[in-house]
């Protein structure tokens, strides 16, 4: 698991979302590559991003959201034991739900983010700003990013939430392969 923890929002240094979404795109279009989503805290707000890009209909295979729990068990089959040992907001969840959306989509990436970007905690006592992201590759190779944001507002948390699953796959797809 990931020690690597962001506690602050990104800075004015970090692109917009909607800029990291195109170039995402434009580098999963140059490699034929495709790219799901599987969104809780989001609610399909990434999915939607992606396809506002030009060229996504090349790369953009679809998305799952899954904002409550009994849909990421449904949806994606996630382990009723692993949420009741991790809570849905972990790197755990996070991992399975990206691996488990690569599996259902057959993309080469997935994309998932779980957290708590709304104005109030979790049913788990988890905090406003706490989120985690995770990139995996159809290969198996995996990115993680938690982000412990504080309280702000909803609009804010989502954007930063959306910088922060782009930058991780951005990440994750420059990383050479061995």
């Amino acid at each position: 698991m990931s020690l690597d923890i962001l506690h602050e929002l990104p800075t004015s240094s970090v692109p917009p979302a909607s800029a990291l979404a195109e170039l995402l795109i434009s580098q999963l279009s140059a490699r034929g590559q495709t790219v799901v989503t599987a969104e809780s805290c989001s609610a399909g707000s990434l999915a939607q991003l992606l396809s506002s890009v030009q060229g996504a209909a090349n790369s953009l295979t679809g998305g799952f959201v899954v904002y409550r729990k009994f849909a990421k068990e449904r949806l994606l089959g996630i382990n009723p034991e692993l949420l009741a040992e991790f809570g849905a907001v972990s790197e755990a969840i996070a991992r399975a739900m990206a691996v488990n959306a690569i599996e259902r989509s057959g993309a080469d990436l997935a994309i998932a983010l779980t957290g708590v970007t709304g104005v109030e905690p979790d049913e788990d006592g988890n905090p406003i700003g706490r989120v985690h992201v995770a990139a995996v590759m159809a290969d198996g190779t995996v990115k993680h990013r938690h982000c412990e944001f504080g309280k702000s507002s909803p609009d804010v948390l989502l954007h930063a939430a959306l910088q922060s699953a782009l930058l991780t796959a951005l990440d994750l797809i420059a990383e050479p392969k061995h």
